[in-house]
């Protein structure tokens, strides 16, 4: 796994910090899950993303 604070750098930057919140309230998932969800969702090629999330 990539450096946390550096995903958590990304989604600042980004403004992502509501999807985020939205995973940990919405969909129960704890807070490093849910920042590395969001980050990978913006960073990888969506062939990697669904291989690796929903593969």
């Amino acid at each position: 796994m990539k450096n946390i604070e550096m995903m958590k750098q990304y989604i600042r930057e980004n403004n992502l910090t509501g999807q985020v919140r939205e995973l940990v309230n919405g969909a129960d998932m704890d807070s490093e899950d849910a920042i590395e969800y969001v980050y990978d969702a913006h960073v990888m090629s969506k062939k990697d993303f669904a291989a690796k999330y929903f593969g």
